[in-house]
């Protein structure tokens, strides 16, 4: 995995502040975990935005069917399109 940011945001966003600023208006934030490398970001995003919902289609993915996968995968998009866009 290669970091094109290892300083950090080029404009200065620093993730902690935005999922606190998040948390602190309500704003709902869904993740969903494709590769066990980003779990580290997750977890900063969860200690700032405890709400924070995570599905972890990694772990999913050593234990289920593809058919069961594909029924989350779905699901979650359908859950994150339904809120960017309304029902």
């Amino acid at each position: 995995m290669n970091d094109k940011y290892p300083k950090g945001d080029p404009n200065g966003l620093v993730i902690e502040d935005l999922m606190a600023e998040y948390f602190k208006k309500g704003i709902e934030f869904t993740a969903v975990k494709l590769e066990p490398f980003c779990q580290k970001q997750i977890d900063v995003m969860k200690q700032h935005h405890p709400n924070m919902q995570v599905t972890d289609l990694d772990k999913a993915s050593k234990t289920k069917s593809d058919a069961e996968l594909n029924k989350m995968w779905i699901s979650n998009a359908s859950f994150i399109l339904q809120a960017a866009v309304g029902k």
